[in-house]
């Protein structure tokens, strides 16, 4: 079992407040999942969510006598200020209002066959929204580990309930994206219209996209000179009043860049923006409309180039010439791990690239 916190907590209170939208099962579906760290799944709702509005999401499994197995944990999921439209995708650790904390275990999903129940109401009597299962194409009788799970009361699996072949990661292959409530529900919970991987999949699916009001074509993130360049495009603009750019290092925590202010134009934009601080990590572009609402792209991923090594040359204590002109050390980490794997004690190392020379010392 893979764990997200190091969180415990014997007692578990669950609260609502202000006003809120009541779900009945099959308001909302999962639509995807990764299992491998870092964990995430997305789910898309068939109703308007009203802000303050709390739904929990657990990979605890529901047992045989109506109650859930306790020892993993709970993802509270409190719908931001603006709320959210029926047919908008929500991501966990990506989109803001998740939380995280244990029932008296730990929350992490487990890459041998785990469940994502979603639920109201609180976790002794839960009110059923819709559940995952990848722990085989059926449920079990009633969770016995933390790999098990019957089907919740209430839920019908094939409608408000999919249960998939054991696969790490997986998302819905959107094969049907528009049509009733019902007809697109059947379609997410059979099986057979999701792709399974060991490899993490693109979250969120590109399926269930409501009319924004910003249409971003392009968000590029490069390295231009040593200097940090992000370029995006939009197509169209409306009730737009700002972007915000920011960074993290895992996808879960996220640290502001700057904002940048709206054209709110009918015709094609781009922006720009720049920094000398280059950082390897996520980049995402976050939107701001002039009534409140927020929406958050799906980030890119950015790793810091290499400058191109041209020529290299290892020394020993008494400026004997040790190593060189391997063309396969093609950077300045490679060659310093060769440097420590030679037989001495005190090594000096010239690294020649296009821009500069370097030198470094080796001791042992």
């Amino acid at each position: 079992m893979k764990y997200l916190l190091i969180f415990q907590l014997t007692v578990v209170s669950i609260f609502s407040y202000g006003s809120s939208t009541d779900l009945e099962p099959g308001d909302l579906a999962i639509i995807g999942y990764n299992f491998e760290n870092p964990d995430e799944f997305s789910f898309v709702t068939f109703a308007d969510l009203q802000e303050g509005t709390i739904i929990y999401f657990t990979d605890c499994g529901w047992k045989s006598d109506n109650t859930f197995r306790p020892g993993e944990g709970l993802i509270t999921y409190t719908v931001p200020v603006g709320g959210k439209k029926a047919m908008q995708v929500i991501t966990f650790n990506q989109d803001a209002g998740f939380t995280v904390a244990g029932v008296n275990g730990f929350f992490g999903f487990s890459l041998s066959g785990d469940q994502i129940i979603a639920f109201q109401g609180s976790f002794s009597a839960p009110e059923f929204i819709y559940a995952l299962n990848n722990n085989g194409n059926a449920w079990d009788a009633s969770a016995t580990d933390n790999n098990t799970s019957a089907l919740p009361a209430g839920l019908i699996n094939g409608l408000s309930a999919v249960a998939l072949n054991e696969a790490e990661n997986g998302n819905y292959n959107c094969v049907i994206e528009n049509g009733s409530k019902n007809l697109i529900l059947s379609s997410i919970s059979n099986p057979s219209n999701w792709i399974g991987s060991s490899s993490r999949v693109l979250l969120p699916p590109a399926c269930f996209e409501i009319s924004l009001p910003v249409e971003l074509v392009s968000f590029e993130v490069s390295n231009v000179n040593n200097i940090l360049t992000i370029f995006f495009t939009t197509a169209s603009e409306s009730n737009n009043e700002k972007f915000e750019i920011e960074w993290s290092e895992d996808r879960q925590t996220w640290h502001h860049l700057t904002f940048l202010g709206a054209a709110n134009s009918s015709e094609p934009t781009q922006y720009s923006w720049q920094t000398n601080l280059i950082k390897p990590g996520y980049y995402r572009l976050r939107q701001y409309d002039y009534d409140g609402k927020i929406n958050v792209f799906t980030p890119v991923y950015f790793a810091q180039e290499t400058e191109k090594v041209l020529e290299y040359f290892i020394y020993d204590i008494k400026g004997n010439l040790a190593d060189c002109c391997d063309e396969k050390l093609l950077c300045e980490e490679m060659i310093i791990e060769k440097a420590k794997s030679l037989p001495f004690d005190f090594l000096i190392i010239k690294i020649i690239t296009e821009e500069k020379v370097i030198i470094k010392k080796i001791m042992k």
